[in-house]
């Protein structure tokens, strides 16, 4: 079984083939050819390393490009992590080890800002928002594994991250928190309005301050974020801002999704934490 090919740069028409091929992962028997593969997004490939880890699935046939990217497995030694490329291969963390993912998320941070181009104007904001979605799959998610991917689109000016868990997602980690029922809208909703789940509060899932950088800062709108949560989804960038529904698909878990622009002017994240 060959999986469908998507080389849309738009988020829409990614997502939709992401369900397709999810479907397509979870009933198959016996092996999986990817050979059609030869171009992928962060969006359209890192939900599937994730499924076909955990199934278990054997890959029988893999174009070159997946095999530099580390698919389906993905690396979790920071070591190894390559330099001066335009990509940064799929990461795959424990959650168990808070040390680890520190090391694995200031080495994967440094390498994004030295090696793929966007240098110091954005440095701390970048480090902000990927180590509060990293640290939000680490506390919160009860998944033992997290996924992180990057691929800087030179020629079109834009970085795409990737970063998600397969494991509670935000609907069953706030009925647990509240002991009451949530759909997952009104879940996704409690977290960007910065409700925790912790019985201390003092923060929540570092969404709302992540979405306020990235809509209300000097990035003007060219920094977007898609966060989905079972069968919903939230996506945010200066003048949008809407919930929207996977309709075919669900995925167990959260999936984060940022797409990154250059910017002229530095990005301090300390004007935009409450």
């Amino acid at each position: 079984m060959k999986l469908i090919v998507e080389s849309s740069d738009s988020f829409v028409p990614q997502l939709v083939t992401v369900g397709r091929n999810l479907a397509k992962i979870d009933q198959i028997k016996g092996a999986l050819d990817c050979s059609n593969l030869t171009w992928v997004t962060p969006v359209s490939i890192l939900p599937l390393a994730a499924r076909i880890y955990e199934k278990r699935i054997l890959v029988a046939d893999k174009a070159p490009y997946l095999n530099t990217i580390s698919f389906p497995s993905g690396i979790d030694d920071p070591d190894l992590l390559p330099h001066g490329k335009t990509y940064l291969p799929i990461m795959r963390f424990p959650t168990n080890s808070e040390a680890l993912i520190e090391k694995i998320t200031t080495g994967f941070i440094r390498l994004v800002l030295r090696h793929i181009g966007f240098g110091n104007l954005i440095t701390n904001a970048f480090f902000y928002a990927v180590d509060e979605m990293v640290t939000n799959v680490w506390e919160h998610s009860l998944s033992k594994w997290g996924w992180v991917f990057v691929q800087y689109f030179k020629s079109k000016g834009f970085l795409d991250v990737v970063i998600l868990d397969q494991g509670r997602g935000l609907k069953k980690a706030y009925e647990e928190a509240f002991g009451r029922s949530f759909s997952d809208k009104e879940a996704i909703s409690k977290a960007l309005e910065g409700d925790s789940i912790k019985k201390d509060k003092e923060r929540g899932y570092g969404l709302r301050t992540t979405r306020k950088l990235v809509t209300q800062s000097k990035l003007n709108g060219k920094f977007i974020i898609i966060i989905i949560s079972g069968t919903n989804g939230h996506f945010a960038e200066k003048g949008r801002d809407l919930f929207f529904d996977l309709e075919t698909w669900e995925w167990k878990g959260t999936i984060i999704v940022m797409r990154l622009y250059k910017v002229t002017e530095t990005i301090n994240y300390v004007d935009y934490v409450e």
